[in-house]
């Protein structure tokens, strides 16, 4: 398992466990197993990790969304799989996600999210441009598609972050709801056609 990794993964646990300001550079080392120089390979500082724990987060959730979607899928069934995965992710991941927003607007690393962002935005944009061909969807009424990725993604998060974060306990039934009016929303947004 690479070292990055596993200072990520420790940095996470103690951080839900302690909060950012008590949890030392040490203490993430040791919980890792790796010398405390090694964390200094990978990171200038404790702050840089911030973007990094954003990245392996949004990097999981894109993985588990390419594994999910396959090319022989309608158009409508990728959405589905892309609400399903970011509402899954986004639960799982709550109190980081959380906690690497107030962090990355804290400590001014903004710029890192489009970098983080731009294999998912290419990925979406590869979607779009597949189901347009293949007459699943209809774009006429945007005619700067290459805006769509950007704008599909943050309606999804947006949505569901503001759904999950402000709710203490989070109800099946209530999240399939939620997955439901997203998935209808995106199918009349972009003119999504039936299978």
């Amino acid at each position: 398992m690479k070292k990055d990794y596993l200072i990520l993964q420790a940095a996470i646990e103690l951080i839900k466990e302690k909060g950012f300001e008590k949890t030392s550079i040490s203490a993430i080392t040791k919980k890792a197993g790796v010398a405390h120089g090694t964390f200094y390979r990978y990171f200038k500082s404790k702050n840089e990790i911030i973007p990094a724990i954003a990245e392996l987060i949004f990097e999981d959730l894109l993985t588990t969304a390419q594994t999910r979607v396959d090319s022989s899928m309608h158009f409508s069934e990728k959405m589905e799989c892309l609400v399903s995965v970011t509402l899954q992710k986004t639960s799982e991941y709550k109190e980081m996600l959380i906690f690497c927003y107030s962090g990355m607007a804290l400590h001014s690393s903004f710029e890192k999210w489009e970098e983080i962002y731009s294999d998912y935005y290419e990925w979406l944009g590869s979607l779009l441009l597949d189901a347009q061909i293949k007459k699943e969807i209809d774009l006429s009424a945007y005619p700067e598609a290459k805006m769509l990725p950007k704008m599909i993604i943050s309606s999804i998060e947006s949505i569901t972050e503001n759904y999950l974060f402000s709710m203490e306990n989070e109800q099946t039934e209530d999240k399939v709801l939620l997955e439901r009016q997203i998935i209808t929303f995106l199918t009349q947004a972009l003119n999504i056609k039936k299978k």
